[in-house]
């Protein structure tokens, strides 16, 4: 008789593999619609931002105006995201020359970010130990054990104004800009490239309106889109319902389809994202384009209803939550982690 626990494994293969079978037609892209994606958020970005531009000493329409630029922002940020998985047009030549535009206009070199972003898919819901393109996240038995001086950074690296604000100013800015140790030879190259094109452009900046105008009517937006971008990525993954387990017992269903939260936003915020907040159908296939999640899912709301959902209401109180309890199998805050 075969074991019980590979009966479960193969049993386990075989139901993924139906519902990877489900969604595959949905993979099919459509560059027409593509193209409309990316030119119909240009269209409204380009003028926004000479608006901001001509309005920067007029305080209130400055800072009105910065909050849609800075969803804009994070719409064409998310659009390169999906370039980069391949998943915008048919070609994927037209899909990196897009994903590197679209990375250049969010201060970010697309082939390192890229293949982090890979990393990141395949160890989501892992927890413990380095992974490489996620948040830094201990367990609660980790945290009791490690060091003051390490309970005290960690809980600096999870304090809202870190994860939201600092942070992601930090990565965007200068992270980004530095081949650190670990770094393969082709991130090395987008990286230089990046900077280069970036230089550049400061350069004709500097020429034309100025770095000082440039930044009094931007920065604005970009330090918004910034937080917005890490908010987001923040609740797709770490809720209380989320599924996370240590290296030991983690399973590629579980990760795959409860790994990520289904965020269930308002239409216009879901168009601001690029239908992102289907993100356990991402997971699960990352060819589906942002243009079709939606359909997808809805047409197969059966398989999706047991995933994680939570509304834009409940996220508000998810920020503190930063240890995974693994005795408890949930997110919990550092009240609840002792000591």
């Amino acid at each position: 008789m075969m074991p019980r626990s590979f009966r479960l494994k193969e049993l386990m293969s075989a139901e993924l593999a139906r519902i990877h079978n489900l969604v595959r037609p949905y993979t099919e892209k459509n560059d027409l619609r593509a193209l409309w994606e990316v030119l119909s958020t240009l269209i409204v970005f380009v003028p926004l931002g000479i608006l901001l531009y001509c309005y920067r000493d007029h305080v209130v329409i400055w800072w009105l105006g910065s909050i849609p630029a800075a969803l804009l922002l994070v719409r064409l940020f998310s659009l390169g995201h999906e370039a980069g998985h391949a998943a915008l047009f048919r070609s994927r030549r037209t899909n990196q020359w897009i994903g590197r535009f679209l990375a250049l206009v969010s201060l970010i070199p697309y082939g390192c970010w890229h293949r982090m972003h890979y990393v990141h898919h395949q160890s989501i819901g892992k927890v413990g130990g380095d992974h490489e393109g996620y948040m830094w996240l201990m367990t609660k038995q980790e945290y009791r054990s490690c060091s003051r001086v390490q309970r005290v950074l960690y809980r600096m690296y999870h304090h809202p104004i870190t994860l939201f604000v600092v942070g992601p100013i930090l990565q965007f800015v200068i992270l980004y800009r530095w081949a650190g140790s670990g770094v393969t030879a082709a991130d090395r190259k987008s990286i230089r490239m990046t900077n280069l094109a970036l230089a550049g452009i400061v350069v004709v900046i500097s020429g034309t309106i100025g770095i000082g105008s440039f930044l009094h009517a931007f920065l604005p937006m970009y330090v918004l889109a910034a937080a917005i971008g890490s908010w987001l990525f923040f609740i797709q993954h770490v809720t209380e319902k989320t599924y996370w387990a240590t290296d030991g017992t983690w399973d590629k269903k579980g990760a795959l389809l409860g790994g990520s939260t289904f965020y269930d936003l308002p239409p216009v915020l879901r168009w601001c994202i690029a239908n992102s907040g289907y993100h356990p159908l991402h997971h699960l296939n990352a060819g589906i384009p942002c243009y079709r999640l939606r359909e997808c899912w809805e047409a197969h709301s059966d398989v999706f209803s047991g995933c994680p959902r939570i509304t834009l209401r409940e996220s508000l109180r998810h920020f503190r939550l930063a240890l995974w309890d693994e005795e408890k199998n949930r997110m919990v805050g550092f009240d609840l982690a002792g000591r």
